[in-house]
């Protein structure tokens, strides 16, 4: 039996090129949001420090691009907590739509 991985790749040609994925499409209160989108922003996070740590320690070359993007991140992360807790004691709902754009580059 073959895995799903394998199968992909024989059949690549079949591929889109881009497809969209639905990554968060919801209704949350203030409370939820912080908890959704802090938990992305730190995952994602997290995946730059590994992966700088990683380049650096395997291939000693410059990171400081990842840097620079976990640096980006951690602001942003910010103006939205700071977004979230000025209306955090108001009864609102927040609606938070995230797609994932996947394109297959040749």
């Amino acid at each position: 039996m073959e895995n799903s991985l394998s199968v992909m790749s024989k059949d690549y040609s079949k591929l889109a090129d881009q497809k969209d994925y639905k990554l968060i499409d919801g209704k949350f209160s203030v409370e939820e949001a912080k908890d959704v989108l802090s938990a992305l922003f730190r995952n994602k996070i997290k995946f730059h420090q590994q992966q700088r740590l990683s380049i650096y320690e395997r291939e000693g070359r410059d990171t400081t691009s990842t840097k620079k993007r976990i640096a980006e991140l951690k602001e942003e992360r910010e103006k939205v907590r700071e977004m979230l807790n000025a209306i955090e004691n108001e009864d609102v709902i927040i609606e938070i739509n995230g797609k994932v754009e996947i394109k297959v580059l040749k």
